[in-house]
């Protein structure tokens, strides 16, 4: 850790993707094989000489002696034979008897690797729901602690089957989708607006903070040691997997009654809502300074709530700001009445629409013209590759 994170998001695109070992793993055992057959390629072209003969049987010795000795991953087996394939490479004399044995003692080392990292268990591993799903009853969403997210970084167990299962059980990150439970919204899978901060700050702001940001984001369950007094532990949740149940969670899209400006800093603002003992059911910080005013409350009823489409009624009079917990993810076009009208920044990383007197059917579509783009690209490369398929069968 260099320390060089921040500057590395602003300059190298996707680099939030790279970090992350599920993207970038499967790509790092295929740059590895790629670099040890090019590294063998001068090798394996022209009459090799005896030093450099044993250059190449040391190289193979120090890293499979280094794998072993810090103890690889790999099983035992597949080194022993990816070493001793390797070592006949030397001893064959043409050139594609050595490629295939190469590639073959590639296939051996990277191949266990490959198979530890996309472990398939028996189906009823994912087909049968975890037994702490039938504690959780009410809806709302699950929350895990600063703790619990800590702990679910690493799996834990006698072996990978019991590992996993251990994850299951506890419904580590992730798994609650699976069986149709929401999980606060805190980052998302392309980075690129999210809400790690606003939530987990305020934790180590103060309780009163974090308490009532769980009743905002719609928390029903939280995972993990909880110190409020008004939650309730959840019978047959036990030391392994605490879960505690959130009495008063707030529904995903509800009116607020005033709106002040946000601040320039979430410090400040956490600073602010402490000191006035801010109740974020009734008053929220808004980007736009415009905006900043009193509303009247309006009773919201989401009728249509997909995974790119939201439809929803606010009934009631008056000027209105319909605040949401659901992250505010560039992409999304918001119609009031069948208009178009610009979604508001709530609470730093959250969406909100602002409706006036005679506005209350609300329709959110999820339309990035990055996809679009993305979209025409890919047509117009396979048609690029169409005419030249062409050109190459006429020619």
């Amino acid at each position: 850790n260099l320390g060089l994170g921040s500057l590395l998001k602003i300059l190298l695109p996707g680099y939030s993707l790279v970090i992350q070992s599920g993207y970038w793993i499967s790509l790092l055992i295929m740059w590895a094989a790629w670099m040890a057959v090019e590294a063998a390629e001068s090798f394996l072209k022209v009459k090799s000489s005896p030093g450099q003969i044993w250059l190449w049987v040391g190289i193979v010795v120090a890293i499979f002696g280094v794998s072993f000795l810090i103890k690889s991953p790999l099983p035992q087996a597949a080194f022993w034979l990816s070493f001793l394939i390797l070592a006949l490479v030397i001893m064959v004399p043409s050139v594609a008897g050595r490629w295939g044995l190469l590639i073959l003692a590639t296939g051996f080392s990277l191949g266990a690797a490959a198979y530890s990292l996309n472990i398939l268990l028996d189906r009823s591993y994912y087909d049968t729901p975890p037994n702490t799903l039938t504690q959780l009853p009410k809806e709302g969403r699950l929350f895990f602690s600063p703790p619990m997210m800590k702990e679910a970084v690493l799996l834990k167990g006698e072996n990978m089957p019991a590992a996993y299962d251990m994850a299951k059980q506890k419904m580590y990150p992730d798994w609650p989708l699976t069986f149709g439970k929401e999980q606060a919204p805190i980052y998302n899978t392309m980075r690129l607006s999210d809400s790690f901060a606003w939530t987990f700050d305020a934790f180590y702001h103060s309780q009163e903070q974090s308490r009532k940001i769980l009743d905002f984001l719609g928390v029903r369950y939280v995972f993990g040691k909880c110190d409020f007094k008004e939650f309730k532990k959840v019978s047959g949740s036990n030391d392994s997997v605490e879960i505690f149940e959130n009495p008063t969670p707030l529904p995903k899209w509800f009116t607020v009654q005033e709106a002040v400006v946000v601040s320039p800093t979430l410090e400040d603002d956490f600073l602010k809502a402490g000191k006035e003992s801010m109740d974020y059911g009734k008053k929220c910080f808004i980007g736009d300074p415009s905006k900043a005013s009193s509303y009247q409350p309006r009773q919201v009823t989401v009728q249509t709530h997909w995974p790119n489409r939201l439809a929803f009624t606010a009934a009631g009079k008056g000027r209105a700001l319909v605040v949401s917990s659901e992250t505010a993810y560039p992409g999304w076009k918001a119609l009031v009445e069948g208009k178009e009208k610009p979604i508001e920044q709530i609470n730093h990383a959250f969406r909100g629409i602002l409706l006036e007197e005679g506005e209350n059917k609300v329709v959110l579509n999820f339309e990035p013209i990055s996809f679009r783009l993305g979209l025409f690209c890919s047509l117009l490369v396979c048609g690029l590759w169409t005419g030249f398929l062409i050109r190459k069968v006429r020619a």
